[in-house]
């Protein structure tokens, strides 16, 4: 009879355990400048292929090799004016070794071979071939890097300027198959031919009215036949679909506050924001918001979100405004311990309470 109760006490906990998310399951370790992080401003979390986890928190870099941090910090006399760029902090790689880390209307440049900022950004930008003073830069798909200067958008590759829309702010760019994409503050869309630089196709994903809402900064996101975007305006942000092959646009879904980034894991998209972040499956179409987490000890805690990140082994890293980064395992633990505080405690005593004890 013991047998029996232990065994029914112990598949309730389990239908108990059953019912939560994906993501609740997580207990999330904070790593802030208590433990190693430079800062508690953690604007960017990436991972590289070499499965480092890179961290940019306010004027430095931060390298996780899986045991330890380094960092390394930069200086206002190696910041390259970028009088176009109106977004925030955004870093790409390029197939040089390179970051390149754009800030509001600046940018930096980091050699990965020698983890060092580049202290003359300027004689980088003239050895791609580029002679002239740059008004934004931007890096594909592929790692190319692009630059937009008052003649147009110089090709590193090819050795070549594009035309761009004038009075436009150009806020994205990609290439896919033969064509050269360039995403502008007006929603539009413009594919060029790379070989002979003639428009293919121009699109826009909606009309004046949202376009004026939401000019301020842009986040792509390369997925199959197309690119999700998110576009931010001044208190709101809306998240489209373009599909190439067909030229068409789609709302997924627009949002009351700034969507901060995108990051593609296992079929579904997190996009973290001011308020927790949400994550959209690719195969239902639905949408999930993830407003608290539970952080090592129990406490719940809802916070803001800058980016998300997932390293080699399925572990997430949320880049947070204050909080530093908040690690989440990739498994699930073995035991979860709760505080009297939290509301779970007191439904598991009940819950143990009502079992028969003999």
């Amino acid at each position: 009879m013991k047998t029996y109760r232990f065994v029914s006490f112990f598949l309730l906990i389990l239908l108990a355990f059953s019912k939560v998310n994906a993501m609740d399951y997580r207990t999330y370790q904070v790593i802030n400048a208590a433990n190693e992080l430079a800062d508690n401003s953690a604007q960017i979390v990436v991972s590289t292929h070499s499965g480092r986890m890179i961290i940019a928190t306010l004027g430095n870099l931060n390298f996780y090799d899986g045991v330890s941090f380094s960092h390394i910090a930069t200086h206002t006399d190696y910041q390259y004016v970028l009088p176009s760029y109106r977004g925030n902090y955004h870093l790409y790689f390029d197939k040089k070794h390179h970051i390149w880390l754009k800030d509001t209307q600046k940018m930096t440049c980091v050699d990965l071979m020698s983890e060092q900022f580049v202290t003359n950004v300027d004689s980088v930008i003239k050895t791609m071939g580029c002679q002239d003073p740059l008004e934004d830069l931007f890096v594909d798909d592929g790692g190319e890097v692009w630059m937009l200067t008052k003649k147009g958008l110089y090709s590193e590759k090819n050795d070549k300027c594009y035309s761009v829309l004038r009075n436009l702010n150009l806020q994205d760019v990609d290439v896919f198959d033969n064509m050269l994409i360039t995403f502008y503050e007006n929603g539009e869309e413009v594919a060029q031919n790379l070989q002979t630089g003639t428009i293919v196709h121009r699109t826009r994903a909606y009309d004046e009215d949202l376009a004026q809402i939401y000019k301020n900064s842009s986040v792509l996101l390369r997925y199959e036949n197309g690119y999700f975007q998110v576009r931010n305006g001044d208190k709101g942000a809306v998240v489209l679909w373009f599909d190439v092959k067909e030229k068409t646009w789609t709302v997924v879904q627009e949002f009351p506050y700034h969507i901060n980034n995108m990051e593609l894991h296992e079929g579904k998209i997190y996009m973290p924001s001011e308020y927790g972040f949400w994550i959209y499956d690719l195969a239902t179409k639905s949408m999930e918001w993830v407003r608290q987490v539970t952080v090592v000890g129990g406490t719940t805690i809802e916070t803001d979100c800058n980016m998300i990140s997932f390293d080699a082994q399925g572990g997430i890293w949320i880049g947070t405004e204050k909080r530093g980064v908040l690690y989440g395992r990739p498994t699930k633990p073995a035991f979860n311990c709760y505080p009297w505080s939290n509301p779970r405690s007191l439904e598991l005593e009940k819950l143990m309470m009502s079992q028969t004890q003999n």
